[in-house]
């Protein structure tokens, strides 16, 4: 499964070193002044490696890239919790539809098809003139929500 990462972040995300040519420099302001160590890929996204309680971790990535919805501007925090050779099995799928629906606040859970191998990401949308504390916020729900389901699906702390 580590050759998912891999590939994650050679192909789709990118290589990470300390600056990329193209990125959001409000973000990068703004994970300054939160205090968040980050990384910059090539995509000029941001690769936070985020410490949680009892010793896990989780990736989060802070995309610069804007997008745009019915007037509405805005960019995607995600991290991975599982993945899958194949679609994710059935009871996965039809649990993370109920979460969706019932306990995320901010986000929502999503698969991201890979060659024949599924990421599960949970994604949150926010609108690029935030405040830091919108920022943290989804940082944080990100984290927690894709360390969560990583530890209910699996006894690996991978991502």
């Amino acid at each position: 499964m580590s050759l998912i990462l891999a590939f994650l972040c050679i192909f789709f995300i990118g290589s990470c070193h300390q600056d990329g040519p193209s990125y959001d420099r409000h973000v990068k302001y703004q994970l300054k002044t939160l205090g968040f160590p980050y990384q910059i890929d090539d995509d000029g996204d941001f690769l936070i490696y985020r410490a949680l309680p009892e010793g896990r971790k989780q990736n989060v990535w802070v995309s610069s890239v804007r997008e745009k919805d019915s007037g509405i501007v805005y960019r995607e925090i995600f991290s991975m919790a599982k993945d899958y050779k194949g679609l994710a099995p059935l009871e996965v799928s039809n649990n993370l539809l109920i979460q969706n629906y019932s306990e995320n606040r901010l986000g929502a859970w999503s698969l991201l098809q890979v060659d024949n191998y599924y990421i599960l990401l949970y994604i949150v949308r926010i609108p690029v003139n935030n405040d830091s504390n919108w920022l943290y916020t989804a940082i944080t729900e990100t984290a927690l929500s894709a360390d969560d389901m990583e530890r209910r699906l699996s006894d690996i702390d991978q991502y």
